[in-house]
């Protein structure tokens, strides 16, 4: 998770699961699809950069923040793994 602030001082925050194997982070882009109050939208990574393993989005709700996200994540991580 990174936030940073444009020029115009405009935040941002991105969100970056990865996991060489087994499905937590599918998982989690599962549970964050259903749970939806972040708003992500899909980062779509430079080519060289992008994997199966990797899912990266834009927090397009910025007015949550690291302290209310990081728990979400924890929650996604801890719900039993449903069949993707």
């Amino acid at each position: 998770m990174t936030m940073f602030m444009t020029a115009d001082g405009q935040r941002h925050r991105q969100l970056l699961f990865f996991q060489e194997c087994g499905d937590d982070a599918r998982h989690c882009v599962a549970f964050f699809d259903k749970e939806a109050s972040l708003h992500l939208e899909v980062l779509k990574l430079p080519e060289t950069h992008r994997d199966e393993h990797v899912a990266a989005f834009n927090q397009l709700n910025t007015t949550a923040s690291r302290k209310q996200v990081a728990p979400l994540i924890q929650r996604a991580l801890a719900e039993p793994v449903v069949k993707l």
